[in-house]
């Protein structure tokens, strides 16, 4: 009995030696690392928690945000009729019936930009198609991208069309003196 411990705890000695051997420590340290192991096993597994929590929060916070988006866009398309419908009354105002403006709202992919891209389309003559403002008439430097950033106020929306109309007019005025008036009309 006492020769079987015996051999039993030489072996285990001999496994012991071959064990730190084999990782170039002690047993004490062995079993310091075997500690840090399960550790580090048990902060892979919480992190595995977290990322899948936070995946979730992820989808959840697209899904928010997707829907915002879309409620801006709708925002945006109205701000633009307003705006148009608002310039257009005034070149009739200033009887230039011909003259059509538009906004060309496009919708793509989310991005951190938005999901919009909005264009002023603008035809100074009778039956031409509508062209991009800032091809045809560069002096008119507009900003469009802050006038549909956001919902403006009935007042920005004015002031913006204010002074679009401010523009076109020394616009037709610059045309004018080049071509006469028989170009226009």
């Amino acid at each position: 009995d006492n020769e079987a411990q015996y051999q039993q705890l030489q072996q285990r000695a001999e496994l012991f030696r071959q064990v730190s051997k084999t990782y170039l420590c002690t047993c004490d340290e062995l079993l310091e690392r075997a500690n840090d192991a399960e550790l580090q096993l048990e902060q892979i597994q919480h992190d595995a928690v977290a990322i899948k929590t936070l995946l979730e929060e992820k989808n959840h916070l697209l899904e928010v945000v997707s829907t915002e988006a879309k409620q801006l866009s709708q925002q945006r398309a109205a701000a633009a009729r307003r705006f148009t419908d608002a310039v257009m009354e005034q070149l009739t105002f200033l009887n230039m019936p011909d003259v059509v403006l538009q906004v060309a709202h496009t919708t793509g992919k989310l991005t951190i930009q938005g999901m919009d891209s909005m264009e002023l389309l603008i035809s100074a003559n009778k039956g031409e198609a509508p062209k991009p403002l800032a091809k045809i008439a560069s002096a008119l430097e507009v900003e469009v991208s802050y006038l549909f950033s956001t919902e403006e106020s009935e007042n920005q929306t004015r002031q913006f069309s204010i002074t679009m109309i401010k523009n076109l007019v020394e616009y037709q005025k610059k045309a004018l003196n080049e071509f006469g008036e028989t170009y226009l009309t």
